[in-house]
This record gives structure tokens, sequence and C-alpha cells, in this order.
């Protein structure tokens, strides 16, 4: 059997995907000869109806802050404990592989986790004059930036051509 969500092959009897974590949905196979020639009439039905794939219940999207997916874990799946939803959500979340993945949802259910602060992204703050030559000229654009530059600070050529260059890098 193959898992439906990544196509990795699923031993039988597992009920989650080993190299995912999603869930196995199992397929019962009836061989031909077993099937009665006459069925009655709700079997047939039963037999040739299209199979409608049950979605999975979406998860709400983790938050964020301090240690969200940490957060996350131990409000949704640790009560239950259901590691492996917690698995298939931590997998998804930080595109991690799915042993280092194993490891730290192991270390929150059993206690020695230490939940770290989530990344900020940190945007670089620019003067009203770096931010104007970055948003209005490219490195085509290089002379007539060095010309603004000088202009609005009065810097001589050289020491314009220096600043305009790191700011278009």
């Amino acid at each position: 059997m193959f898992c439906s969500q990544c196509g990795a092959e699923v031993a039988d009897g597992e009920k989650f995907c080993r190299n995912c974590g999603a869930e196995v949905r199992s397929m019962v196979i009836v061989p031909e000869e077993e099937i009665p020639e006459e069925m009655p009439d709700e079997a047939a039905e039963a037999v040739t109806a299209p199979v409608q794939e049950v979605p999975a219940a979406s998860e709400p999207e983790a938050p964020v802050g301090v240690d969200s997916k940490y957060e996350y874990i131990m409000a949704n799946f640790y009560p239950a404990g259901d590691k492996m939803k917690a698995i298939s959500f931590y997998k998804r979340e930080t595109g991690l592989d799915i042993m280092e993945v194993r490891a730290v949802i192991e270390s929150m259910f059993d206690g020695t986790y230490v939940p770290v602060p989530d990344p900020v992204e940190v945007k670089p703050v620019y003067s009203p004059l770096e931010q104007y030559i970055r948003d209005h000229f490219d490195a085509s654009d290089k002379i007539k930036a060095i010309r603004y530059y000088m202009d609005e600070t009065g810097a001589d050529l050289t020491e314009a051509k220096e600043a305009v260059e790191k700011m278009l890098q």
C-alpha cells in the first residue's frame, strides 16, 4: 500500500505514513471469486459507486508568538496523546527531516523540550534619503542616483558613488 499524501510505501497495518505522518486510509479489496454473482441491489450500488474521499479535518494555522508551534501542539495534540498528528503538523510547519521532527515531538510529550522564541524577521530601517534611492533607482540608474545623492547631501563624487553603490547592493 502507498501513502495518498506523499506516495511512500506503507506497511500493512500502519495507521500513519512513516515518511510524512499522514493518516493512512485503509481499503478493503475483495477477490472476485468471493463476490456472489447475484448481489442485492444496495450491495451492487456500493460496489459500483465511486469512492468518495473524506476530507481530513483541517487544522487551524499555528499562531505566531513565543514558540507558537509548541503551544499549538501542547494545546491540540498532547491532551489526546496524538503524537502522529503532532509529528505531521510539526513536519509541515518546519520542513525538518522526519527523524528530527520525531525527536522534537518525543521531547515535547515527555516534558524535556525547552520552548524557544519564534524567530523574528528584522527588516532594515533606512534613512528617508536611502529609502528614496532604493525605491527610485537601480543599478542601471546609478549615475542618476549618484547625482541625486550629491544634490541632497552636498557630498563629493567619490563619497556619493560609494554611498550609492552600498545602497544599491
